[in-house]
């Protein structure tokens, strides 16, 4: 996916919230501080994509607008959690081929008609998953990994720093863009930061448990009921 997925920033507490849990008080130094910085992302790029699972949290914008998205991702490709577009939170769960959105009568009503809101009701609206490239990307663990770790040129680092509470090693892709990678414990990615365009994301609880509830059949009407005017 090209690297349009932009916004407004994360609020500090929701990075710390994730990356507070990537690092603990006497776990030893993950041994990257010392390696060349295109070493340190082709580490903790192999790291995260050895997880089972990884939370996403933060702000950003694409083609469908500016979002706040809190999802929960699998290796699997099977993830769930929310995404909130201007005033409206959708619920999102996303399978390896299908987008499931649960969302406010006021929100499919501005994607097609008063009538089509009442449609849909409480429902879900299954999507396939190629039918939007946005909540395709948030709802997939390789998405996410491709899209947010996949800035292109040679880092430069800075070592001896955090990123909130977490130690880690900072990769400077340019004077707006940086990938914070834990320096103690696994290296794995902590935070990704675009500061010219307010990307602010944070990944962390790699490789917990997460559940995943796809909706059942009579709960869910296809996504063609859109169309309807």
């Amino acid at each position: 996916m090209p690297r349009t997925m932009r916004g407004l920033g994360v609020a500090a507490v929701a990075v710390a919230a994730l990356a507070g849990c990537s690092s603990a008080a006497g776990t030893p130094d993950s041994g990257i501080t010392d390696q060349e910085p295109a070493q340190i992302l082709a580490q903790a790029t192999a790291n995260a994509k050895a997880q089972s699972s990884v939370h996403l949290k933060g702000n950003g914008s694409c083609p469908d607008g500016a979002f706040f998205t809190d999802m929960r991702l699998r290796k699997d490709g099977f993830g769930a959690g929310s995404v909130k577009f201007g005033p409206d939170t959708l619920s999102v769960v996303g399978t390896p081929t299908a987008l499931y959105v649960n969302g406010p009568s006021a929100f499919w009503k501005s994607q097609s008609s008063a009538a089509t809101a009442a449609t849909i009701g409480t429902k879900w609206v299954s999507f396939p998953k190629a039918s939007n490239v946005c909540l395709a990307t948030l709802a997939s663990f390789t998405g996410v990994l491709d899209n947010y770790l996949g800035y292109t040129g040679t880092p430069t680092k800075k070592t001896g720093g955090n990123v909130l509470t977490v130690p880690a090693v900072e990769l400077v892709f340019s004077p707006a863009v940086s990938i914070w990678v834990a320096s103690k414990g696994t290296p794995l990615p902590v935070h990704v930061d675009d500061t010219g365009t307010g990307t602010a994301l944070a990944l962390g609880e790699w490789s917990s448990d997460v559940q995943v509830n796809v909706p059942p059949s009579l709960d869910v009407v296809d996504a063609s009921v859109l169309a309807k005017k």
